[in-house]
């Protein structure tokens, strides 16, 4: 996912350069830093262990009480 975020924001900044506006900084050099010293250290944000789902999956919703509201149908993938 890094890297996607980096390719996006070069060629954001192509483009922006092509046409003389200002480039974009969607992660910045600390950030970045940090970023490559977590990644090498396999550290997850909290406690994650990368088993996770991702952000792009339909799940059914945990409500407040503890309930469980399914899918109602499956998405197409």
């Amino acid at each position: 996912m890094l890297g996607e975020i980096l390719r996006i924001e070069a060629e954001v900044n192509v483009r922006a350069t092509q046409v003389g506006q200002p480039n974009i900084c969607l992660i910045n050099a600390e950030e970045l830093a940090r970023i490559h010293e977590l990644i090498a250290a396999k550290t997850w944000p909290e406690k994650w262990d990368g088993t996770e789902h991702r952000g792009d999956e339909w799940l059914p919703e945990i409500l407040a009480d503890g309930s469980v509201q399914q899918l109602l149908f499956q998405p197409d993938r």
